[in-house]
């Protein structure tokens, strides 16, 4: 897989959307090349100061959700 790598490679990489095979060829070629570690260093570093967030819904919106899931319910 040694081809170019763009900096969408590195980010794909870094969010994991990859199979196990892809992961490694793509560290692989990160790893032998100076310039891609440097870039999917500062990506990484970047991405890891991000401020995480958790979201959940409001209690009214799982009320409907679940109010919803009763009155289509469909008896087998």
């Amino acid at each position: 897989m040694h081809k170019s790598l763009t900096q969408n490679h590195l980010v794909t990489l870094l969010l994991g959307d990859l199979t196990p095979t892809e992961k490694s060829e793509m560290l692989a070629a990160v790893h032998s090349d100076y310039r891609l570690k440097d870039a999917y260093r500062e990506l990484k570093e970047g991405y890891l100061s991000l401020p995480k967030i958790v979201l959940s819904p409001g209690r009214q919106a799982v009320d409907n959700i679940l109010r919803y899931s009763k009155s289509s319910m469909v008896e087998a």
